[in-house]
């Protein structure tokens, strides 16, 4: 009967320990707007990747390639074909912006606004 209680207590108390960490938890950047669950939208998300790395050469008074992506219907509009160029890796042909490519968040963010349904608000 003891070795059974003993068995039991042992059981018991290896059952209870957990390792609980919260490193799971502050992962999470509050600044993702992915990690957040956040829908994506031209507005919020989209125009200031676009402003920041691209609309300096793709607006209407400079048509790099022959494209504005400056305002919501023409990003919008454009879509696919800038996705396929920020897309591609350093190096190969086409890649945007030619100087480099821009840092996965800015890319998942712009594939996540097409997911998501190219809201612009």
């Amino acid at each position: 009967m003891k070795k059974v209680f003993t068995l039991i207590t042992i059981f018991i108390l290896f059952s209870a320990c957990r390792h609980d960490s919260f490193s799971d938890l502050s992962d999470i950047d509050p600044n993702n707007p992915i990690e957040n669950g956040e829908t994506i939208t031209y507005d919020e998300h989209v125009k200031p990747i676009y402003d920041q790395r691209c609309t300096s050469c793709h607006n209407p008074l400079n048509l790099e390639g022959g494209l504005d992506i400056s305002t919501f219907s023409t990003a919008r509009d454009n879509i696919n074909g800038t996705i396929d160029r920020i897309d591609r890796q350093t190096g190969q042909p086409g890649v945007m912006p030619p100087a480099g490519r821009m840092p996965e968040l800015d890319i998942d963010i712009i594939i996540k606004w097409l997911d998501d349904g190219l809201l612009e608000q």
